[in-house]
């Protein structure tokens, strides 16, 4: 989510018991120069809040707080199996690709040693249906990077934001699509009431890597 003020948003909610695993981080990717900060709420829900400090952003005339949800990120265990998915199989656009090392050794956004920094290359789509950067998906993969997989956890129901969900129009040919590309159907359509949508036929899919992803019509 985007916020105007990252400091002062970093001492709100410090103040308010929010805490994370390091302080704000301003780094450059791509062409923008922002100033990140990953934070866990009361109920251990991880959010990263952003704030662009070049280009000057343009675009969100009433921001004031938070915004609302713009992108999601997936660190990903092997990219190319995930941008196919995303890109060849659900026919997202690029928004914007970046592949490089941090340009110095130091604070990191996600917490490497300091001194990896520079030495493990980062690899970053975001991609979204029209390849804009609203309601986009942001994968992340870096070079030899191991760690404790969780996404067997994301299953409904669970505490926290386990699963995107996005509108479709004909939501039996998207299914019948996805069967066809041998997508893991992690529910198949069925009749479901959603808050605010009351009646929807929804569908549930697995992401390579795990990630849980509804369709709704």
């Amino acid at each position: 989510m985007r916020v105007l003020d990252m400091d002062k948003k970093f001492r709100q909610l410090q103040a308010a018991g929010w805490h994370a695993y390091s302080d704000p981080v301003q780094f450059s990717f791509g062409p923008f120069v922002v100033k990140e900060w990953i934070t866990l709420g009361p109920d251990g829900v991880s959010f990263a809040l952003i704030e662009r400090i070049k280009p000057r952003l343009e675009g969100w005339p009433k921001l004031r707080e938070f915004s609302r949800t713009f992108n999601a990120t997936q660190i990903v265990r092997e990219m190319e199996p995930a941008r196919r998915f995303y890109m060849n199989i659900l026919g997202f656009k690029q928004y914007l690709y970046h592949n490089s090392p941090g340009k110095v050794p130091g604070p990191n956004v996600l917490g490497l040693p300091h001194n990896l920094t520079t030495a493990i290359n980062r690899e970053v789509w975001i991609v979204q249906p029209d390849g804009e950067n609203s309601g986009s998906v942001e994968l992340l993969a870096y070079d030899g990077l191991t760690g404790a997989d969780f996404s067997a956890r994301a299953v409904p129901p669970n505490l926290g934001l386990l699963a995107l969900r996005f509108p479709v129009d004909n939501i039996k040919a998207l299914e019948m699509h996805l069967y066809a590309h041998g997508v893991d159907i992690a529910s198949p359509t069925a009749a479901i009431r959603l808050p605010y949508y009351q009646s929807r036929q929804l569908l549930a899919v697995r992401a390579p890597g795990g990630a849980w992803l509804e369709f709704f019509e």
